[in-house]
């Protein structure tokens, strides 16, 4: 493990802020618990990129990241779900993550597990809290038929009280073991 991953600070938001992928123009826009998300508002497309983590192994956050990839694969094939999702998207590789000194970070990423994406901007709320959505039960269940079974953790964008865009799902929700 990279011993700037072995403190806990390095999680922190701050930590990632004004990364960069210096091949494709990608800027940092945000992170989760797994991944950092570079936009190209030039192009508006995103390639999010899985991180290490001192608390999960690496098989962990392959498993973590391929039920995502593979959700997104089953809801672009879904023709109620794709207009729904980031897509196009496809899957790629990242050779370089640069901090805001132009240091090399790439060793805090798995440079192989990143896949690029539309950009869909505006605000996104947890589809666990868009109550007032009027489509929400609907869209669970078509996510449900399709195979896409962890959607309470995903990100939703909302528009006149109806889901109009989801990010961030998984086909399975994949536990810490310890």
């Amino acid at each position: 493990m990279p011993p700037a991953l072995q403190n806990k600070e390095v999680r922190k938001l701050s930590f990632f802020q004004r990364s960069y992928l210096p091949e494709s123009g990608h800027k940092y826009l945000d992170h989760g618990a797994y991944g950092v998300v570079y936009v190209n508002r030039q192009t508006s497309r995103i390639i999010k990129v899985a991180y290490r983590n001192s608390q999960k192994s690496d098989d962990h956050c392959a498993k973590v990241f391929n039920s995502e990839y593979s959700a997104l694969e089953l809801a672009q094939a879904d023709k109620s779900l794709a207009q729904l999702v980031a897509a196009p998207f496809n899957r790629t590789s990242i050779s370089r993550v640069l901090n805001e000194h132009g240091e090399c970070i790439s060793e805090l990423f798995y440079l192989d597990l990143a896949f690029e994406a539309e950009y869909i901007d505006g605000k996104f709320t947890k589809f666990g809290s868009a109550l007032d959505a009027s489509n929400r039960q609907e869209i669970q269940g078509q996510f449900s038929e399709a195979g896409i079974k962890h959607t309470l953790d995903a990100q939703v964008k909302v528009l006149d009280n109806k889901i109009v865009k989801v990010v961030d799902f998984a086909t399975i929700e994949i536990v810490l073991e310890h």
